[in-house]
């Protein structure tokens, strides 16, 4: 269930209503309510304070997936260096076993292996896009999830480094690095 985990609500700046905070709850009710668009709604409400707390939120995101990353994989540096050097990701990172998810931007077509956290970054401080109206102009449109079942529960776990090394830390008290050696001969 949901115990444990909290809802982070939004509150309207035009009526005060406070409800989930998400791109689609936050669109729903401005348009429903106010018959506005959540780009209009962004540009005249929230834009500049919008732009700044997705900024930091995204660079968070990203200082906290390389610290897993490199505690899964401590005698590796690739990620931090693949992901820093290149955001295409040539060579080290996208050619793991564990990287099969990707994300294309629809501005410019570049492609991220690594984790949505390094893609929403990308679109975020290049484009100048916050990820909400990203996700309402592009939807889920060039982002391809691909699956793993694990050996030990046969759980489908989403093919990218951070949310298998979430789920073997979490589920199966052992590293990526620990699971890849013994599982993925």
């Amino acid at each position: 269930g949901r115990n444990g985990i909290k809802i982070r609500k939004y509150k309207c700046k035009i009526c005060g209503k406070a409800f989930p905070w998400s791109g689609v709850s936050i669109s729903k009710h401005v348009k429903q309510a106010h018959d506005i668009s959540l780009q209009e709604y962004t540009s005249r409400f929230e834009k500049e304070a919008n732009m700044t707390s997705t900024q930091n939120s995204l660079q968070a995101n990203d200082t906290f997936t390389e610290s897993i990353l490199r505690k899964n994989f401590p005698h590796n540096d690739g990620f931090q260096s693949a992901s820093k050097k290149d955001p295409s990701l040539s060579g080290y990172a996208k050619d793991k076993w564990y990287n099969k998810c990707s994300w294309t931007c629809q501005i410019c077509g570049k492609l991220y292996m690594t984790n949505s956290s390094a893609f929403f970054k990308h679109v975020v401080q290049d484009h100048k896009v916050s990820v909400e109206d990203y996700k309402e102009k592009y939807g889920n449109t060039g982002i391809v999830y691909v699956d793993h079942k694990c050996k030990l529960c046969q759980k489908n776990v989403p093919c990218n480094g951070l949310s298998m090394c979430k789920h073997y830390k979490h589920s199966h008290n052992m590293s990526l690095e620990e699971y890849e050696s013994l599982y993925m001969i």
